[in-house]
């Protein structure tokens, strides 16, 4: 079970401008979800520093081998979106490994997930568009 105190332990951190990874890294930490809320909630003066806890959140959980939890943290700290030969990226298509071969990383689940969110975005920004989604749809047709 999750303690309050660890999510204000975390929300110290944050605010320190410590390491965050701490606050997820150990098993002791337990469930990543409330440690996100808790960060997402606070409307800070500073957007800069919770866009950063979030990504480092996500680095954390993907270092864990939490895929789709890392992506979710990218997406909500609307972390941009990566080319898969750019290795260092965090995130190409949701749910999906680029450090992986090409036609394992380009699996139709994958890129209905980005689809998904695509669209999903687009509904509420018209002029919402990810470029290099498109050009990985393509290398998964040929």
């Amino acid at each position: 079970m999750l303690l309050f105190r660890d999510e204000l332990d975390c929300r110290g951190r944050e605010y320190r401008g410590s390491n965050l990874s701490g606050c997820c890294a150990d098993e002791k930490w337990g469930d990543w979800r409330p440690h996100l809320a808790m960060i997402l909630s606070n409307c800070s003066q500073r957007p800069d520093l919770l866009r950063r806890a979030v990504i480092i959140l996500g680095d954390t959980l993907g270092a864990r081998g939490c895929l789709h939890a890392a992506h979710f943290c990218y997406l909500m700290a609307q972390h941009e979106f990566g080319t898969y030969t750019h290795k260092s990226s965090k995130i190409v298509l949701i749910g999906s490994s680029h450090l992986k071969p090409f036609n394992e990383f380009a699996t139709n689940e994958a890129i209905q997930m980005t689809e998904i969110y695509l669209y999903a975005s687009r509904l509420g920004d018209e002029n919402f568009n990810l470029p290099q989604f498109q050009v990985n749809k393509r290398k998964n047709k040929l």
